[in-house]
């Protein structure tokens, strides 16, 4: 091998490469944000939840 790799992806969304120290490329993203996928825009999971109850309230 020619090199080392010093970088990992991953398909975890909970984080758990996070709170273990890395900081791993988020392949499938994660449960924590929601983003656009047209214009890119990223919100916070919790306040998009937060959103969408109050639009719904049934």
């Amino acid at each position: 091998m020619a090199g080392r790799i010093d970088f990992m992806i991953t398909q975890n969304v909970d984080r758990l490469h996070h709170r273990a120290g890395s900081n791993p490329l988020e392949l499938h993203g994660t449960v924590y944000s929601v983003i656009c996928i047209d214009c890119g825009f990223s919100f916070c999971r919790e306040l998009f939840q937060e959103e969408v109850k109050a639009l719904n309230p049934k």
